[in-house]
């Protein structure tokens, strides 16, 4: 009986380890996703600016001619 008992606590036992577990990896994923997206972000940015040089040095050009 004593044998049984156990069995069942050690499966009680790894039954939160596995919820960490699985929470952790989680995490893991969404920091992951947000790192990706803080890059797209950073990268249309950079484009964004480099679109605005484009314009504001053809419009200067306009301007001279």
């Amino acid at each position: 009986m004593d044998v049984v008992v156990m069995i069942f606590a050690f499966i009680g036992a790894l039954v939160p380890l596995v919820g960490l577990g699985m929470l952790v990896h989680l995490v893991y994923q969404t920091n992951k996703s947000v790192h990706h997206l803080e890059l797209k972000i950073v990268e249309m940015n950079r484009e964004m600016t480099n679109i605005k040089k484009e314009m504001i040095s053809s419009s200067a050009i306009e301007k001279k001619s």
